[in-house]
């Protein structure tokens, strides 16, 4: 029977197991493998897809990341780019830049400008925080710092060159100027000629001159010189040797063509005023010759036509300058002599025994009016002014005519001393030894006289007054004084004003219309405006203005103290009610009348 083995200890029998039946081998697909292997196929699948896609997303986070420190890297060499081309700006065209170094200034500059751009440039390379920047701020850098290099160096080059010829100029400048101050030293004048004419044969081959252009500037060098020279010998009377200088240098080429002609006619004019001075010499030192006349008669027999008339014309000149000042001399001598005895008589009452017989001899044609102003005073009075005589003076005094101020500044103002009491006398000749002088103060008060006869004779031509008439004359002689005492505080006042007080002394205000009377000039109730006053203003005006003035014045009080009307309303009345005659207009508000 069979029996049941135990199960012991852990055996492994190699015998076959009896009666087992034999089938075909189990097959992967049998035993689930297949499903397996695929679940696992599968799985590695994904698994390669996960690392293409994990691969994927590092490749595209390497390349931001690149990008990011790409942008970071330009960004930080654009700054120094920026702060390099800012401080080249400033380099070259800021206050003192090197672009406005000139002359010798700029010399040093490029080795200068150089090491300070690589001393900045290395500052800002030590704040780059990776190679990548600095490298690529090295490229920066040299790139600028050529460009740099050459802008510097090509302005140093002008500006030597510059400097060079500006040297050379001065130089023969200098020896040019020696060489014509020298012109009476003939040898030491040359010497400066030749060094200056030896400066610019070095200096043109030193700057690559062609040498016709050498040639040139020696030429101009040398007219300029010889020119010089010939008008120092004039200025010092040498005109011999001039003209013999000037033949010299003019058989040696050395003069321009273009001067020539000049040169030439300066030298025969200073022959022909040598000649001219001489001739007049001996005319003046014969005493038969004793008026312009006769001696001017004497030069046309000298001179004749000889140099077309030029030496005639030449002498004749200086016959009448030297009348002119012979005239001169003596009216100042006439002129002291008036003053000394205008003085003796105005101290001794107009004692005319006190003017001795030589000077009743010297001052003969001017004794009648001395005698009358003496007499004036011998009657315990100053003369009487002439109004003609003291306007006509002034018109000629502010005169545009150059002949009429001459005229007045060549009058002998002290003969006119009956005509002119003595503070118009001191005021004429007070202005008359400005304008002589051509002191400061001689335009301000001629014009200053100018622009007040203007105004008065338009005034007066507007009143259909002649200006000379005396009517006139006395109209002018109230506005002066009166300005004058507006005006004696030393302020000027405006041209307005003066015009007003003008305006005052011929006008009268038409108070009351002479009706049809009018038409005919007559039947108007006037009265002059330096005379007129409040109670002259008809009662139904006077009431309109007193209301105008209190609103346009409240300040200024209508009465006084003691119940009078307040003088500084009653002007203000006065001026509001000639001003409303006046904006009536001729005829109507007010006429034109000659003082009393």
């Amino acid at each position: 029977m069979p029996t049941v083995r135990t199960y012991g200890p852990r055996q492994v029998l190699t015998e076959a197991l009896p009666g087992v039946r034999k089938q075909a081998a189990l097959t992967e697909e049998a035993a689930g493998v297949g499903v397996e292997r695929a679940k696992i196929g599968t799985g590695q699948a994904l698994a390669q897809v996960g690392g293409q896609l994990a691969q994927t997303a590092f490749s595209e986070y390497q390349q931001t990341r690149q990008k990011e420190i790409n942008e970071a890297d330009q960004i930080a060499v654009m700054e120094a780019e920026t702060a390099l081309g800012r401080w080249e700006n400033t380099r070259l065209f800021g206050d003192g830049g090197a672009l406005s170094q000139q002359g010798k200034n700029a010399l040093g500059l490029p080795e200068q400008v150089n090491e300070e751009y690589n001393q900045f440039a290395d500052e800002i390379a030590s704040g780059l925080s990776t190679d990548r920047q600095r490298l690529a701020f090295q490229k920066v850098r040299l790139q600028r710092g050529m460009g740099l290099d050459m802008t510097v160096q090509r302005h140093v080059s002008g500006e030597i060159q510059k400097y060079k010829t500006e040297t050379v100029k001065a130089n023969v400048g200098n020896a040019s100027n020696l060489a014509i101050a020298y012109g009476l030293d003939p040898e030491r004048s040359k010497a400066e000629l030749d060094r200056a004419l030896n400066t610019i044969d070095i200096a043109g081959a030193q700057l690559g001159l062609p040498q016709v252009q050498i040639d040139a500037m020696k030429l101009d060098t040398q007219t300029a010189v010889h020119e010089g020279v010939i008008n120092r010998l004039q200025e010092n009377d040498k005109y011999d040797e001039a003209e013999v200088y000037f033949k010299k240098y003019k058989e040696l080429g050395q003069i321009r063509g273009d001067k020539l002609d000049d040169l030439e006619k300066k030298v025969q004019i200073g022959n022909v005023n040598v000649e001219a001075q001489r001739m007049a010499d001996k005319i003046l030192a014969d005493p038969s010759l004793d008026t312009l006349a006769k001696q001017q008669e004497r030069a046309k027999e000298l001179a004749g036509e000889k140099h077309k008339g030029e030496l005639r014309d030449k002498v004749n000149a200086q016959l009448e300058h030297q009348q002119a000042l012979k005239d001169r001399a003596e009216n100042q001598r006439e002129e002291n002599l008036l003053n000394e005895i205008n003085t003796r008589l105005y101290r001794n009452g107009g004692d005319l025994t006190s003017i001795k017989p030589w000077e009743e001899a010297a001052l003969g044609k001017h004794m009648p009016n001395i005698r009358s102003f003496a007499q004036s005073l011998q009657q315990g009075n100053e003369p009487t002014l002439n109004l003609g005589a003291y306007y006509t003076l002034k018109t000629m005094a502010s005169s545009d005519d150059p002949k009429q101020r001459q005229a007045f500044m060549d009058t002998t103002l002290p003969s006119l001393s009956h005509l002119l009491p003595k503070h118009e006398m001191m005021e004429m000749i007070e202005l008359q030894t400005n304008m002589r002088q051509a002191t400061n103060k001689a335009p301000n008060v001629v014009a200053g006289i100018r622009s007040n006869e203007d105004m008065f004779k338009n005034t007066m031509l507007d009143a259909g007054l002649d200006v000379d008439s005396d009517g006139a004359r006395l109209i002018h002689r109230q506005w002066d004084l009166q300005v004058d005492l507006e005006q004696s505080a030393g302020k000027p006042i405006p041209s307005s004003r003066k015009q007003e007080i003008l305006d005052d002394i011929w006008q009268s205000v038409i108070l009351k219309p002479g009706g049809v009377w009018n038409y005919f000039g007559g039947g108007d109730v006037t009265k002059p405006i330096s005379k007129l006053t409040i109670d002259d203003i008809p009662q139904d005006e006077r009431r309109q203005l007193f209301e105008a003035v209190r609103r346009a014045f409240p300040t200024v009080a209508e009465r006084t103290a003691d119940g009078k009307i307040n003088p500084q309303f009653e002007q203000r009345l006065l001026r509001q009610y000639i001003y409303t005659k006046r904006s009536q207009g001729k005829g109507r508000g007010f006429k034109y009348v000659a003082p009393e």
